[in-house]
This record gives structure tokens, sequence and C-alpha cells, in this order.
């Protein structure tokens, strides 16, 4: 009886380590059920390196713009696509007519490029972090914003108390909706803001409408710190998940260009300007991931532990 009570924990504990064993597998060196569509684009990810104690200065803006200007200027001819990080201009956008928006809209509607930019927006009664395609003025929303850096959860009991201790906290509003993709070049890019790429079923959502997928980051509050690599490796995650080629902009690093199959194609040393430029080609096709997201592992799981019970209970049964 003894010995049929530990084989039928045996057997349980034998699935788990299978199931294990198959999580553990290599990644296949094509992402599953995708294939190239279209052209390769090119693109530049400009990386201001600003610090954040002069980033929201007034008197720093103008300053701040021009720099990503000039790091961006030698690309307007050369590529599709130029990305300038989360809230890389520091302003508040309200209909692209006002500067420094107004000279960066015209510049890029007499371009064949394309700039995405972060940037807060003002939008039905609220501002939210976005990212903006500054020649056409669609924009993608920031929907997950970061507790106490964007807004005051429980802000009815907390504000009253920070403020007393002179802490300002202005709440962003989020992004409502689906967050639709933003066209270039003959194909469209999801933009997950910062770390948005961490909600791998929204991720998902938005590369089922994509070609590829924009992040967008400033990763400064995370100084020289594991944080900045941590980012990097979701967002390569998520490039393996969907499928699709993640380009990620940030502002003082880790910018990179990675590939369908999760694997970095280019990268840009961290805490200095620069810009990287590369070429991707955007995908099609759905990947298990993106069609069924975590349902599959989550009844597996469900499996298991339903299997486990019922030996540990016909275990003990039988050794009585």
């Amino acid at each position: 009886g003894l010995r049929s009570g530990n084989g039928g924990r045996s057997w349980a504990l034998a699935a788990g380590a299978l199931w294990l064993a198959a999580c553990m597998l290599p990644a296949p060196s094509e992402p599953l059920a995708t294939q190239a569509a279209g052209d390769a684009l090119a693109v530049a990810l400009v990386q201001g390196d600003v610090a954040q104690a002069r980033k929201w200065r007034p008197q720093a803006r103008q300053a701040i713009v021009a720099r990503y200007r000039r790091l961006s200027a030698p690309y307007w001819g050369r590529a599709d696509l130029i990305v300038w990080p989360e809230t890389a201009i520091p302003a508040v956008y309200v209909d692209g007519r006002r500067e420094p928006y107004a000279a960066l809209r015209a510049q890029a509607q007499a371009s064949p490029a394309r700039l995405f930019a972060g940037t807060l927006r003002a939008a039905d009664g609220g501002i939210r972090n976005s990212v903006i395609d500054l020649g056409s003025g669609r924009a993608s929303d920031k929907r997950h914003l970061v507790p106490f850096g964007e807004y005051v959860p429980a802000g009815a009991l907390l504000r009253p108390l920070l403020g007393r201790l002179g802490v300002a906290v202005n709440d962003l509003a989020p992004g409502g909706g689906g967050a639709a993709p933003l066209p270039v070049a003959g194909t469209a890019a999801g933009a997950p803001v910062c770390y948005e790429m961490a909600f791998a079923g929204e991720v998902a959502e938005r590369a089922a409408q994509a070609g590829l997928l924009v992040n967008v980051s400033d990763d400064v509050w995370f100084g020289r710190t594991i944080g900045l690599w941590q980012n990097r490796e979701m967002a390569r995650m998520r490039a393996l998940e969907t499928g699709r080629p993640v380009l990620r902009a940030t502002n003082t690093g880790l910018t990179a260009v990675i590939g369908a199959d999760g694997r970095l194609q280019a990268t840009l040393a961290p805490f200095v300007p620069g810009v990287l430029a590369a070429t991707v080609v955007p995908r099609t096709g759905l990947t298990p991931f993106v069609r069924w997201a975590s349902r599959p592992a989550l009844v597996v799981a469900a499996v298991l532990v339903v299997v486990g019970a019922i030996a540990s209970r016909t275990g003990r049964a039988i050794d009585h």
C-alpha cells in the first residue's frame, strides 16, 4: 500500500518535472507562425541622455529639443522611421500648432521619414503619456501608469498626506480603449510605453494589429542599476512571444533593436547621447501566444494541480 501511494505521488511529480523541462527548451530559431511582410524599414532610434533633474526645467526645454533635432538631422532623408524616447519633448502637445511641435510637424511632413516622439498630450480633459506621430498627429497613449510616479493610488487618502509633506503629484490620465497602431512605411507599429512591456497579454493585443513594436522608455530612474537590463530582457521576451521585431528607444539606455526571435540585433551604449541606425523587417501572422496568451499554460497548471490532488488522496486512501 505504501509503495502504491508513493507511486501516485511520484507520477504527479514526474508530470510536473516534464512540464518544467518543456518550458526550458531552447527557443526556436524562427518565430512560430509568423512571416516577413514587406520590405525592410530603415530606422533611427535617438538616445538623448537627458538627466532627470534637468529635463523638466522650462529653461532647459529648448536645448533638449535642439539636442534631439541635431542627433536626428542626418536621418530625415535616410530613414523610414525616427523614434524619440518617452517624454523626449518635455512639454504638453495640444494640436501640433505650438512650438516646439509646429516646427517638428512641418519637418516630418516635408520628409519621407516619420517621427514618433514621446511627449505628454492633452486629450479629453486630461494629460496623457503618449507616443505621437508628429507628421500626422496620430497618438498612442500609455494605459498602465506608474503608481506615485504618474498617479497617486487611493488619492483621496494619500494626497492630503503628501501635500503636508510638501510632495506635489499631478495625476496623468490613462489611455482608454484599445491602442490602435501607428501607420509607418506600409506597415503599422504597436507602441507600448515604458514598463507596459511587462504586460505580455496587452503587448500581444497590440502585436496582432502591427508588423513591429516600438517601445519608448525613459529608464533614467534606474540610474546604473540592473533595472535597465531587466527592462530590455522583458522587451526581448515580448519580441519572442509575439514574433515581432521590437524597436526600444530610451533616454539613457538600453536602446536596442530586437529581432522577432528575441535576439539582440543592434544596441547602443548607455549613458551617452547617440543614434542607433538599423533595418528591420515587419512580420505578419499570429504566434500561439498572440492567439491564446497564457491560457494554455494556466490550463496545464490547473490539470497538474488536479492530478496531484487526486494522486495524493489516492495514496492516502491506499495507505489506510
